[in-house]
């Protein structure tokens, strides 16, 4: 049978992961204003105003709520996240289950197509790939297919 250590780090690390799942799921309810929302009912946000009563984080240059940007964009991250682990271990598995049945010439060359992969900076790989799937298209979308591929490659 499987026990999990109840360790302090497990507590605090599980109770962080929760709170992000809970208000990734549950931003639409929480958020207070909409992502693009630069308004209330009674008043125009200001630009860089600080934390108030109305808006709990401040607001940015354009006039936007930091915390309903904050609460809203979890979800997003929570998207990204799930689709390029899922890709990732696709992928993976998937080039580990060639390398093992054929062997050989077949399994060095994807040896060193990884070690090659290492040599070179992650963040790099995931820059020229986010460029070339998104560049200068403005779509969403666009954007988050490009995170998830750059993300879930590297």
């Amino acid at each position: 049978m499987l026990r999990i250590q109840s360790s302090m780090g497990f507590r605090v690390g599980f109770g962080l992961f929760s709170v992000f799942f809970l208000v990734a799921l549950f931003g639409q309810v929480i958020a207070p204003f909409g992502f693009d929302q630069v308004r209330s009912e009674s008043q125009v946000f200001g630009s860089l105003t600080s934390p108030n009563e109305v808006n709990v984080f401040g607001t940015t240059d354009s006039g936007f709520d930091v915390f309903s940007r904050l609460v809203l964009g979890a979800n997003t991250a929570l998207i990204v996240m799930t689709l390029s682990v899922l890709l990732a271990a696709g992928v993976g598995i998937s080039l580990g289950l060639v390398a093992g049945f054929f062997g050989g010439i077949i399994d060095r060359g994807l040896s060193l197509l990884a070690d090659a992969l290492f040599a070179i900076p992650a963040i790099l790989i995931a820059l020229v790939i986010t460029f070339g799937l998104s560049a200068g298209s403005g779509n969403v979308n666009s954007a988050i297919v490009a995170a998830v591929m750059a993300e879930g490659l590297t």
